[in-house]
């Protein structure tokens, strides 16, 4: 956590050196120069539940967008979609794929008033379902029969093209499949590597008609149009790809692993290998306002927000942000110009960082996400282990939120004796 926020959480945060209790519980983390304050059954009453007749289990994944907020979930073992319209905030879609039961679905895009569904059947594959989000009808259009992995980590979509992984079984080997759901069109290409291991989810980039896939040790791009493969040059202890990013114009790439964060041209020559200090990223993005310099930004899986000098590499500044404790997520960075602001979204956790300060202004949990079309968060509440609801709040100004811990707080402060034990002023 940070100064100036307020967040709602079910937890204390770790590393706990000192607490105190007194109209609530204060605590100290180690080596940290803030006091956290903990209240019990408080509530942000201004949070809107979109229909609360509707009750969901833990929301697993979700799809947010200007037009439509998808959910999924599960009930009784079956995946459960809940579709929203994100501006009018009012429920669309409440359906259970039945035939899915006991297996495991990944959403995967929403276009055109469509949405793409992977479902895994230990039986039959990977089978792809398109559902309409005005009449929820719903079809199978394709059909993984030899997936690398029996799960959703081996397809993904964009645009119009589904990309997976595939063991062909006649040849012994494994291939990469590019599928265009319009046409109807499959284009297959030979992954370039004998006995590859962990073989990531392939992914691929319209603008630059270009396939990045990655196994435990190389990086691969694939031109869809000339087939040309190229390999990338790595660092020799490599561990895996687990971002990939480009800036806006497609000629800059952010590529990293576990221990190094590699930047590369639009040839696929190396420029850079910032320092990490040993730490892991979990996302990354280039960022330029107006005329000045361009930056690299990357979030640790430790909650460091560090920023890069987009030319020299070098170190710039450090922000915390909000991370999970020991647990690996990847974080979305979005940056608002307009507003100043960047979104970072890493699972549940959407934090706000101000681009002229560099402060983290708010972190929202349980969020589902920022719409700025509305200027709303979505996020969910819940009132036991499975019970939860799905709603919103708007965005508040700083000082909003000062008023608002000032009257969780009833106005009480810690006392004289207790700032100064604490070394705040």
């Amino acid at each position: 956590m940070s100064p100036n926020t307020v967040t709602y959480t079910i937890e204390f945060v770790n590393k706990i050196d000192k607490a105190l209790i007194g109209n609530g519980v204060y605590v100290l983390q180690k080596n940290a120069s803030e006091v956290i304050f903990y209240d019990t059954y408080v509530m942000d009453d201004e949070w809107t539940d979109m229909n609360p007749d509707t009750v969901v289990q833990e929301p697993q994944q979700y799809l947010l967008d200007d037009d439509y907020l998808v959910v999924l979930s599960q009930f009784d073992g079956i995946p459960e979609i809940l579709a929203y319209d994100a501006d009018k905030k009012t429920l669309l879609l409440d359906i259970k794929i039945e035939e899915a039961k006991s297996s495991s679905a990944k959403l995967l895009q929403v276009a055109d008033d469509v949405l793409y569904i992977s479902v895994v059947n230990q039986e039959s594959g990977i089978s792809i379902y398109r559902i309409s989000l005005e009449d929820g009808s719903r079809e199978e259009i394709y059909n993984i029969s030899s997936p690398y992995y029996i799960n959703q980590f081996c397809v993904s979509m964009t645009n119009d093209y589904l990309t997976y992984v595939y063991r062909d079984k006649e040849k012994n080997l494994d291939r990469i499949g590019f599928y265009n759901v319009r046409s109807g069109e499959t284009k297959l290409f030979d992954f370039p590597k004998d006995d590859p291991e962990r073989i990531s989810v392939p992914v691929y980039y319209p603008e630059l008609k270009e396939i990045v896939v990655s196994d435990k040790e190389d990086v691969f791009v694939i031109n869809v149009e000339s087939n040309d493969i190229k390999q990338l040059r790595l660092s020799s202890n490599w561990s895996g790809a687990n971002v990939v990013e480009h800036n806006k114009e497609g000629n800059r790439w952010i590529i990293a692993d576990l221990t190094h964060v590699l930047v590369f041209d639009s040839d696929w020559n190396q420029e850079m290998d910032l320092q990490t200090n040993g730490r892991a990223a979990v996302g990354a993005a280039f960022y330029k306002e107006g005329t000045s310099s361009e930056q690299i930004l990357v979030v640790f899986d430790d909650g460091s927000f560090y920023r890069y000098d987009g030319e020299t590499g070098d170190f710039i500044g450090k922000t915390e942000v909000e991370m999970y404790y020991n647990t690996f997520k990847e974080a979305t960075l979005t940056i608002d110009e307009e507003q100043g602001l960047i979104f970072i979204q890493t699972g549940n956790i959407t934090d706000l960082l101000e681009t002229e300060s560099w402060v983290e202004v708010a972190v929202v949990w349980n969020s589902l996400g920022y719409h700025k079309p509305t200027d709303t968060f979505f996020a969910f509440s819940f009132t036991g282990a499975v019970d939860f609801h799905i709603g919103y709040f708007r965005h508040y100004t700083l000082q909003e939120l000062k008023d608002k811990a000032y009257r969780i707080l009833k106005g009480s402060e810690m006392s004289e004796e207790q700032k100064m034990r604490y070394g705040i002023s």
